[in-house]
């Protein structure tokens, strides 16, 4: 192998490294889908039907395209708890994958009512695909795939083919204990395992400012949920804060360890503080590595408007 391959390859398996662990603080794995080009002007039905994870679950989706953006309206028949499915996990995620492998987060299902929702693209070629997720804000799909995107039978698309994307290989997921009580309320079990993932992501350690912000928020949480345990208008908002807080810690933790991992000799070794925000060298070399581009986008990225959709949504990291 020549120098200059060798550097090629050996960069590919540091882009891939830094990705995994920066995307959301932790690994992936490889995964496929079924994705439909839908011709413009007009509507497709589609089936969203049970894997063998939740081989009962029946869904349906219209599609419906103009000019280059596609309308998505979803729903299923009997959705059961997350947690019959998968232990430890909450909530379900509607997730987008576009050719290039990108997957996108449309949303949370509804946990209480008719599980259906509506979520619009800008492309009109993706698979779709429902995922069991431990709370609603993550940036990749898990494992727990529980349905998947399959054309009626005599219904007319474009075009048809596998896409390949990267998903959460779910090692900081899963188990039992009071987090995933069925009884509890989806935001509320969502909402204790974030922390919960957070600090098996490292945020103890490498993100304990975000971290005790995420603790500080659930425990509003509590107090609200053990006053008025049916009046989500008192702790769902605390619920929702504490999700999204305490993934900023675990994708902190994640980005921090990685930086740290590179710094060689003088980076986080043994006997070495693994993250200090009163150390100036640490600060500087966060500078250094303020934008990394994501391999995955949530809903924080649909808002910034097509520019930031085109280039990939660089995701900037805080520094303090």
């Amino acid at each position: 192998m020549s120098r200059g391959t060798a550097t090629l390859a050996c960069l590919s398996l540091l882009c891939v490294a830094w990705d995994s662990a920066a995307g959301q603080g932790g690994s992936t794995s490889e995964r496929s889908a079924l994705a439909i080009r839908y011709e413009d002007g007009r509507s497709t039905d589609i089936h969203m039907n049970g894997t063998p994870l939740a081989p009962r679950l029946k869904g349906k989706a219209k599609i419906e395209t103009d000019r280059g953006n596609a309308a998505i309206e979803i729903e299923f028949g009997d959705l059961p708890r997350a947690i019959k499915v998968a232990p430890g996990y909450a909530t379900y995620v509607l997730w987008a994958i576009t050719p290039d492998g990108r997957t996108e987060n449309l949303g949370e299902l509804p946990w209480r009512g008719d599980p259906r929702m509506k979520a619009s693209l800008t492309v009109q070629r993706f698979a779709l695909i429902v995922t069991a997720e431990p709370y609603s804000a993550v940036a990749r799909p898990s494992p727990r795939i529980v349905s998947e995107n399959t054309l009626k039978d005599g219904e007319d698309v474009a075009t048809t083919g596998g896409v390949s994307y990267l998903g959460d290989d779910g090692k900081f997921y899963g188990g039992s204990g009071p987090e995933t009580d069925s009884k509890t309320p989806v935001p509320v079990a969502a909402a204790r395992l974030s922390v919960q993932i957070a600090r098996r992501a490292g945020a103890d350690t490498f993100a304990k400012n975000e971290l005790d912000q995420a603790v500080s928020t659930l425990s509003r949480m509590e107090s609200a949920y053990q006053d008025k345990p049916k009046d989500e208008s008192r702790w769902g908002s605390f619920a929702r804060e504490t999700q999204r807080l305490a993934h900023a810690a675990r994708t902190s933790a994640g980005q921090r360890r990685a930086a740290g991992a590179g710094q060689g000799p003088g980076g986080f070794g043994k006997g070495k503080e693994p993250y200090d925000n009163s150390n100036r060298s640490s600060a500087l070399a966060r500078t250094r590595i303020g934008y990394v581009r994501a391999g995955s986008r949530g809903s924080g990225c649909r808002d910034q408007g097509s520019t930031r959709e085109e280039s990939g949504c660089a995701t900037p990291v805080h520094v303090d």
